[in-house]
């Protein structure tokens, strides 16, 4: 008998599990007047009991739905996403554990990840375990009242933020050197700046936590994409867990690496989940249902593909999986011979969103270069023309081999209108390529290097970026690729399609390694509950389906009725999905050892590759002592520049003046400097640039000789040196701080061929130093140029240098 939509909405507040059957059922039941139980994919148990309550009737020897108007009324009012996406607590939540959290009235509430009371406990864990491995470097960010950040490109960003306090911005101001750069990250840093302080203080404060901020949101996008994709909270959470010990996403957005790292990883993760929602939108949804479906996520990917492009000038790339699912799924409809239209509105009507944000931000206010603010409208092109080209070779009847090819076509002509009408988009797309695969001059930073580094094993090199955990989600990715081709699993193709393109790019460059991380973590977590499952010691995941010994509820942890041929109860299955009840004393041994085979070895590298990104407290200590020197001193804003090693040198320049905008100089003329001889050439060449220098420690390995700067700096304190000064050194004397001066010159009388020398003691970092400058005596007379103040010996005569005449190059005469 039929029953009312009163009735069948009142069995899915009872029986949530049942949605994804009754969504299933429902899409054949309008393709088809009847059909059989293999035409859906729904568990012989659940199938069973819908036919038992007369929602389900038979037709010979097929089914039909008994009231499709009830079943689809139902659905559509129920406060349960009606995209398709996974039942309201799925195979991951216990059934009827307490009230969702969230918007559940709300069509924009359906996009937004929800958890269960019982799943909320091991989620708030894992975000706990989120927060602990990026907290690592916490004592060595913040020191005596300083916040010494991470690496070198957080200076970067402080340099502008500290441009906006000067001028008491208004929030989401950008300057203008930096509009065609980072814009979207700079207003959110500095708008954040604002509401905390806006001085340097509060933009340092923001620097060191906004990874952490950014950290925890990527978890819980990885923790909703897991579950949307799954319905089982079980594989959120344990994505979240595997992304927490994930050593390239975890010291990338560690506390103090405030740079655009960690803004890029939460974009990619939200854009992420946005996709896989709107592909899993049901294409059978009637204009208006469809509408309304699939209505938020089209909105959430507009505006996470928008901020990805304008949030970072290399963002465009991070779009490219937009794409290819867009020619995936069209290729896939046209091979199962539906509309591919249909299939991809919401990721059309996305993309175009997005494409009209970056056109107003870069029209409005400047943001992006021409060719960056160009990229989501070829993106567009590229999305409408793949469908329109499938749509065509549907309606025609081409085969999909041909449609493939004539997809390739399109992809290839929007290219190259692209590329003959646009010429900065050409000259960039050349530079950029080269700069991916070539690596000018990069080949001294790490990120530049590849995923698969030969130096780092080559195809192991993954391990030290990832530990095991992309090793264990290959198979899964591989699985997903699978389901998206013989189940219609299109929100897997979205998923699979950043994984594949993440793998690209950071097989050029380990700098995307951590937005791979991210979807990484997804298919790892699947990986770790079904290894889980495998060995007896979790419930096998429903989306993979059930054995036979699951099913039949021999197992003491549970059952689950998601195999098609089970007999299984669904209630029971459910009810077991999650609970806090805690397994007996060897399963919860085996668990945890399990757990450590696949996240240990994240868990270890992690400490010491972000550590790697700290600074030195002997660095440090040298910065501070650079800092106090400037105010004891007073010095003029553009004589406070400090040249040392690259890869430390805005810190230096951070802690001296607060103008962290580029290592250029240092990169480009430190090394040229330290293994130069001519002193008086590199004191006036670094004369007009500022005041300081530092050197510290390194392996030589021969390649510098006796006679270079470094070895007469660093080496020997600059006990020779004429403008070189040494005026600090740290107690094991791994960093000096050398000042440049003009040196007093000591004049004086003596005879003819001989040569004089000039000696003092000079205490540098609580070391004692003979200071000793040697000079040849012309026509009588000798003039000895000498960098450090104090009482010269000269031959049985000496002479007072005060701090004065060396700063000033001072002419002191020595009367006998």
């Amino acid at each position: 008998m039929s029953r009312s939509r009163e009735e069948i909405a009142a069995l899915l507040t009872d029986r949530p599990e049942f949605e994804p059957a009754l969504r299933a059922i429902l899409a054949a039941n309008e393709r088809r007047e009847t059909w059989t139980f293999d035409d859906v994919d729904v568990d012989s148990g659940t199938f069973g009991e819908l036919v038992s309550r007369g929602v389900v009737e038979s037709a010979g020897d097929e089914y039909r739905l008994a009231d499709p108007d009830a079943v689809r009324a139902a659905l559509d009012g129920d406060a349960r996403d009606p995209s398709g996406g996974g039942a309201d607590d799925g195979a991951g939540f216990a059934a009827g554990l307490g009230d969702r959290t969230g918007l559940a009235g709300s069509s924009f509430g359906r996009a937004l990840p929800t958890v269960s009371r019982d799943a909320a406990v091991g989620l708030v864990a894992a975000l706990a375990l989120v927060a602990l491995f990026r907290l690592i470097a916490y004592a060595s960010v913040f020191r005596n009242g300083d916040v010494v950040l991470l690496a070198n490109d957080p200076y970067f960003y402080r340099h502008w933020l500290l441009v906006l306090a000067e001028r008491s911005a208004d929030a989401f101001a950008v300057p203008d050197g930096i509009r065609e750069g980072e814009p979207l990250l700079v207003a959110v840093l500095w708008t954040a700046a604002r509401t905390v302080g806006a001085d340097a203080r509060a933009v340092d404060l923001v620097l060191a936590w906004y990874p952490v901020a950014a950290a925890l949101g990527t978890g819980l996008a990885v923790y909703g994409t897991a579950k949307r994709l799954t319905s089982d909270a079980r594989v959120g959470i344990a994505a979240v867990g595997i992304l927490a010990v994930t050593p390239v996403h975890a010291y990338r957005s560690a506390v103090g690496f405030g740079d655009h790292h960690a803004f890029d990883y939460l974009l990619v993760g939200v854009a992420l989940y946005a996709l896989v929602g709107a592909a899993a939108v049901d294409r059978e949804l009637s204009g208006r249902e469809l509408a309304t479906a699939a209505g938020p996520w089209a909105l959430l990917l507009g505006a996470s593909v928008a901020a990805q492009v304008l949030a970072w000038n290399a963002g465009p790339l991070l779009v490219l999986p937009v794409g290819l699912y867009a020619v995936g799924r069209a290729l896939a409809d046209v091979r199962a011979g539906r509309s591919p239209l249909r299939g991809l509105a919401p990721t059309v009507v996305g993309v175009g969103l997005a494409a009209a944000l970056v056109a107003a931000a870069h029209e409005s206010w400047g943001w992006q270069a021409d060719y960056v603010a160009l990229t989501p409208a070829l993106l567009l092109a590229g999305v409408v023309a793949a469908a329109l080209v499938a749509e065509g070779a549907h309606r025609a009847g081409i085969s999909w081999k041909i449609g493939g090819g004539g997809l390739l076509a399109a992809a290839g002509a929007v290219f190259a209108v692209a590329w003959t009408q646009f010429p900065d988009f050409r000259a960039e797309f050349r530079q950029e390529v080269e700069r991916l695969a070539t690596k000018p001059g990069q080949s001294d930073i790490t990120e530049t290097a590849s995923l698969f580094d030969p130096d780092l094993g080559g195809p192991l090199a993954p391990i030290f970026y990832f530990g095991f955990a992309l090793f264990l989600a290959l198979p899964y990715v591989a699985w997903g690729l699978w389901a998206a081709a013989s189940r219609d699993r299109f929100d897997w193709l979205a998923a699979c399609s950043y994984a594949a393109v993440l793998v690209v790019l950071g097989g050029m460059q380990v700098r995307f390694a951590g937005a791979l991380a991210v979807v990484v973590a997804v298919f790892a977590g699947l990986g770790f509950v079904h290894l889980a499952s495998v060995v007896d010691l979790a419930r096998r995941p429903a989306v993979f389906g059930e054995s036979e010994e699951t099913t039949s509820g021999s197992s003491s942890r549970g059952s689950s009725g998601s195999s098609r041929k089970s007999t299984g109860s669904p209630r029971e299955s459910t009810e077991r999905s999650f609970r806090l009840d805690l397994p007996d004393n060897r399963s919860l041994g085996l668990l945890v050892a399990l757990a450590v085979l696949v996240a240990g070895l994240g868990a270890v590298l992690t400490p010491p590759l972000t550590d790697d990104l700290t600074v030195e407290e002997e660095s440090y200590r040298a910065a501070s002592w650079i800092q106090d020197d400037v105010d004891d001193r007073g010095l003029a804003e553009d004589r406070r520049y400090v040249f040392s090693r690259w890869d430390r040198n805005r810190m230096y320049n951070a802690f001296a003046s607060g103008n962290s905008l580029s290592y250029g100089y240092a990169r480009s003329s430190y090394d040229g400097f330290l293994a130069g001889t001519n002193e008086t050439a590199w004191y006036q060449r670094l004369d007009r640039r500022g005041e300081y220098v530092v050197t510290g420690d390194r392996e030589t390995d021969g390649a510098l000789r006796d006679a270079s700067l470094y070895n007469r700096l660093h080496d020997n304190y600059g006990a020779d040196a004429a403008h070189f000064r040494a005026v600090y050194a740290t107690d094991d004397g791994s960093r000096k701080v050398f000042t440049l001066v003009p040196g007093a010159t000591i004049t004086g009388e003596a005879g003819s061929n001989e040569t004089v020398t000039a000696t003092t003691e000079v205490d540098i970092g609580g070391t004692t130093v003979t200071y000793e400058r040697t000079a040849s005596v012309e026509n009588g007379t000798y003039a000895v140029t000498v960098a450090q103040p104090g009482e010269y010996s000269v031959g049985n005569d000496t002479v007072r240098v005060s701090e004065e005449d060396v700063r000033n190059g001072t002419t002191v005469e020595l009367h006998r």
